[in-house]
């Protein structure tokens, strides 16, 4: 995938034409946030986490990890910690639970 390689523009564009060919896939919508809160565009991200929610009311936590990075990464700290903890509680098996909390923590 072009990200890998660090284009991470032409990865965020291929997410988006793969959005345009099927706009009701939640998981379209997730790959598509989860490109453009890497490249500095958590309210983007966020909105479209949202709407990957909504699609697919049955969604995994995975989803809510990255909503609560997207929240983070705007500054939204107390949003990123109840993410994490809907996360985690969704999916306790999670691995990346303890670092993803302490560090909106220590924003607060």
């Amino acid at each position: 995938m072009p990200y890998a390689e660090g284009q991470h523009e032409l990865a965020i564009t291929e997410a988006e034409r793969a959005l345009a060919l099927d706009p009701n896939s939640a998981d379209e919508h997730f790959v598509l946030a989860e490109l453009v809160n890497r490249a500095g565009r958590p309210q983007e991200a966020i909105g479209l986490l949202e709407k990957a929610m909504r699609l697919n009311p049955a969604y995994p936590a995975h989803y809510l990890f990255i909503l609560g990075l997207a929240y983070h990464v705007a500054g939204r700290y107390e949003e990123a910690i109840a993410a994490a903890k809907r996360a985690f509680t969704r999916n306790p098996n999670l691995s990346f639970r303890c670092r993803h909390t302490r560090f909106a923590r220590v924003e607060l």
